[in-house]
């Protein structure tokens, strides 16, 4: 029997996410978006993935700050 990955997608473009969650769409992954690094940040508190891939530059936090954090929360 086969594990789904859990990947957490973040980035402050809806664009980009969609495009992320096409590419994975139908394959053995449960994908998971966050609009912004609070929002993901707010999603690692409820929820265990195995990737999770950040956008470098978004506002209020950057991609560098969301993943030092998402160690803390998630490690």
């Amino acid at each position: 029997m086969s594990q789904t990955s859990k990947i957490l997608f973040v980035d402050d473009e809806a664009q980009m996410l969609t495009a992320l969650a096409r590419v994975f769409r139908g394959r053995q992954f449960e994908v998971t978006t966050a609009n912004s690094a609070k929002e993901g940040l707010s999603l690692l508190a409820d929820k265990q993935f195995d990737v999770i891939i950040s956008d470098m530059r978004m506002p209020e936090m950057d991609g560098a700050h969301f993943l030092a954090e998402s160690c803390i929360l998630a490690p």
